[in-house]
């Protein structure tokens, strides 16, 4: 079953390294990240989210949907996005792309996106508010950015990470981290595999086909 399991691990795992990779390169110079440095984050946010640096991956590709959202502001999207998953009891993912829609609509409608994200308790300053429009009004849509991620982080900060210091949360990082240890050695073995299938599948094909 473990050996079963890996297996399906990796080739889901590879299915994500995948449509990262597709989504980086369409970006081209536009992309705010490397799949290099996309892996260095799934290393350094994972055990937010339960220890799946693959969850984390997912993240990154759903952000990279946002084009307002920069190089230095990313890896603290990735992070306030795990505290929203816990504060609104939804998944990473889903967490990513609401916060990614709300700091890219700052840059359209200003403080207009922010009530999105009322539903997790996020209570903005009148002076932040305003400090937002401002920035906004000025082009500043990345500075603005920072102000909510401010915002949300003394509303949110450290739910993800207090969530993964539980018993419960020890103990989904420490099974994620044994199914990666059994989907890491499965990925060296599909290379091999698939150039095995590419050579026995054409022959037994027709074999099982005339049986038939």
């Amino acid at each position: 079953d473990f050996a079963a399991d890996s297996f399906k691990g990796a080739i889901e795992a590879q299915g994500g390294i995948d449509k990262l990779t597709g989504s980086i390169t369409r970006l081209g110079d536009k992309s705010p990240i490397s799949i290099e440095k996309a892996f260095d984050l799934a290393e350094q946010f994972k055990n937010l989210v339960g220890g799946s640096d693959d969850v984390v991956l997912a993240m990154q590709d759903v952000i990279l949907r946002f084009d307002k959202i920069s190089e230095d502001t990313f890896p603290r999207v990735i992070e306030q996005s795990a505290d929203l998953a816990v504060a609104l009891k939804t998944d990473p993912t889903k967490a990513a792309e609401i916060l990614g829609k709300v700091l890219q609509d700052l840059g359209t409608d200003g403080v207009g996106s922010i009530g999105k994200l009322k539903a997790a308790g996020v209570a903005l300053t009148e002076q932040q508010e305003k400090q937002i429009l401002s920035l906004v009004e000025a082009g500043k849509v990345t500075e603005a950015q920072n102000v909510l991620l401010d915002a949300l982080a003394e509303t949110t900060s450290g739910k993800a990470a207090t969530n993964a210091g539980t018993l419960a949360g020890q103990w989904d990082i420490f099974k994620e981290t044994i199914a990666d240890a059994g989907e890491g050695v499965a990925m060296k073995l599909l290379p091999p595999l698939t150039e095995l299938a590419d050579r026995v599948l054409p022959i037994l094909v027709p074999i099982v086909t005339g049986v038939a």
